[in-house]
This record gives structure tokens, C-alpha cells and sequence, in this order.
């Protein structure tokens, strides 16, 4: 569909490819640090890891 409108059509598929890779970057960096900083929930008071949406889904 974004083809149809595009100047080239060979921009799109790699405007895709790009923002999937610079966001799995992102991701992925932000996951290590957040292991880094946080490696066990031996920090976190019990009252924190009940009333917080984060250690449920870890």
C-alpha cells in the first residue's frame, strides 16, 4: 500500500527493515541495562513487587 505512494519503490521495504532494527536496538540495550542495574528483585521492598506491574510479568 505504501508502495503505491512512495517516489521509489524499493525506500519502503528498507524504511521498514531500518525502524525494526533501531528498535530492536533500543530494546535490546534497554533490556541489558535494566539487567544490569536490577539482576535479582533482592531490592525491591515486598510492598513494591505487589503493587507493581513490572515483577508480575517478569
Amino acid at each position: 500500500m505504501y508502495t503505491e505512494e512512495a517516489k521509489d519503490e524499493s525506500t519502503v521495504p528498507r524504511a521498514i527493515l531500518i525502524t525494526l532494527l533501531i528498535g530492536g536496538f533500543i530494546f535490546f540495550t534497554a533490556g541489558w541495562f535494566a539487567q544490569s542495574v536490577f539482576p535479582t528483585m533482592e531490592g525491591f521492598s515486598e510492598d513494591a513487587l505487589k503493587n507493581s506491574a513490572l515483577p508480575e510479568i517478569a
